[in-house]
């Protein structure tokens, strides 16, 4: 109170209210009066997340997924993490074998009490077993010889026990980066 008034910091102070990450709404009313210009103020708090739920997953265990979820029941509701918090569940799907899992998140939100609830909506795929690695067109090394430089592996009565067999996109990716480096160090540059 007593400043001059100037618009540009009332931006920075609705910037700064945002970035506490306290808020999810905030507008100023402004007033003008012989005395001046009064600034009110409208804040909207985020609402509570009060419960976290899980649908469609048989898989893992809620207990388990909750273990990737960043969100906290009781932290505000914030869904930057809840966006990142389904981006990681999917990749442990997919690390396990099951790359066409989608997971999106689903907001209810109660605007009277201030609380909301987060559900994480699971669509789980098939697990992709791999029934054989071939090398297609592979001449001047032999199926041996390359099966060696991969990790990626046919699925077998104990893979169960090693976790081989089943399709993981980021394992697919590594190999395919050591097969190029394997080409190129004994002087194969363009295959």
């Amino acid at each position: 109170a007593g400043d001059p008034y100037i618009r540009p910091s009332v931006d920075d102070d609705i910037k700064n209210l945002y970035n506490t990450g306290l808020f999810y709404n905030v507008r100023v009313a402004e007033s003008n009066s012989v005395e001046g210009i009064a600034l009110t103020y409208l804040v909207q708090a985020k609402p509570r997340l009060t419960e976290i739920k899980f649908t469609g997953n048989k898989k893992y265990k809620p207990a388990k997924l909750l273990k990737k979820c960043s969100s906290k029941v009781g932290d505000p509701l914030d869904e930057r993490k809840l966006f990142t918090d389904s981006q990681e569940i999917e990749k442990m799907y997919q690390k396990s074998g099951y790359p066409g899992t989608k997971v999106k998140y689903v907001l209810n939100i109660e605007e009277s009490t201030g609380r909301g609830t987060a559900t994480f909506e699971i669509n789980e795929t098939r697990k992709m077993k791999i029934e054989r690695v071939d090398f297609i067109g592979a001449t001047a090394f032999t199926q041996k010889e390359l099966r060696k430089v991969i990790k990626t592996r046919d699925h077998w009565m104990f893979s169960w026990l090693t976790g081989s067999g089943v399709y993981k996109e980021d394992q697919f990716d590594e190999d395919r980066e050591r097969l190029i480096e394997f080409y190129r160090s004994r002087g194969f540059i363009d295959f």
